[in-house]
């Protein structure tokens, strides 16, 4: 939607290919970010949270988050447990535990909003297909989605990752 409303507003032509069949790998867009964001922000978040705060059920939520995108390897085709203590899962699990504290915080700032959360999720999957077709090394996108992540626990508090007043007694009590 966002394509389209840009190319509109250049006076771009939309390309015809968007409208003749549905892709699956659009389809996986648009419906993959949402049923996941019904179980990790919609349920998990929140659920953790109330007991261990925000910054430990993001770190939680980010690990299960990690290990659900390397189920290739739980399969008899895929490869082998052993995969999980490689560098390149190492830095998956970084990039997807950066990402899951910036999400707790977009979910909790919004009071809850699951639409959000999978717009973010969305627009993460289309980043990602996006560095795939570029150059950039991946570990970039890992130091830069924890710089922000670092940010958001800073800036937000641990205990709530909202926008929400109070939280700087929240960043305290957490380095004690």
């Amino acid at each position: 939607m966002v394509a389209l409303a840009a190319s509109a507003l250049v006076g771009a032509t939309t390309p015809p290919h968007w409208f003749l069949r549905a892709s699956p790998r659009l389809f996986g867009l648009a419906v993959g970010p949402w049923g996941e964001e019904l179980g990790w922000r919609g349920y998990a978040q929140p659920t953790l949270q109330r007991g261990i705060g925000a910054f430990w059920a993001s770190i939680v939520v980010g690990t299960v988050w990690a290990v659900w995108h390397y189920w290739p390897v739980l399969t008899p085709a895929g490869g082998h447990l052993g995969e999980f203590l490689s560098a390149s899962f190492a830095t998956w699990l970084a990039y997807e535990v950066a990402n899951s504290i910036m999400m707790a915080w977009l979910y909790n700032s919004t009071g809850g909003s699951l639409p959000i959360a999978w717009a973010a999720h969305a627009g993460l999957t289309l980043g990602q297909s996006l560095v795939d077709k570029h150059p950039i090394p991946f570990g970039t996108f890992v130091i830069t989605f924890w710089a922000a992540a670092v940010l958001v626990v800073l800036s937000a508090g641990p205990r709530r990752l909202s926008g929400k007043k109070g939280t700087s007694s929240d960043l305290r009590n957490f380095l004690k």
